[in-house]
């Protein structure tokens, strides 16, 4: 399974933060995917949906590569994986 990560996940696990067990679980066996999309799609993205473009950009990695988004969620530091609509 092909998994888009965005980076505080990848530096929650480097410096070992309370969520790090859960990371490495939900992303066991998987290939990790780090944003590499076109910059205009995603601003427009951010724009039609009202959200910042860091967000649209991921999610336009996560659409483009038919994968799931991995990421922390900011307030609780839940791990969740968000499917692509």
């Amino acid at each position: 399974m092909i998994c888009v990560i965005e980076a505080s996940a990848f530096v929650a696990v480097l410096l070992s933060e309370p969520e790090r067990a859960a990371l490495i679980r939900a992303t066991k066996g998987a290939d990790l995917v780090a944003p590499e999309v076109d910059l205009t799609r995603s601003l427009k993205l951010a724009a039609e949906r009202g959200i910042y473009a860091y967000d649209a950009y991921l999610l336009t990695c996560a659409k483009q590569h038919r994968a799931p988004l991995l990421d922390r969620a900011r307030r609780d530091g839940a791990v969740r994986i968000r499917r692509r609509d």
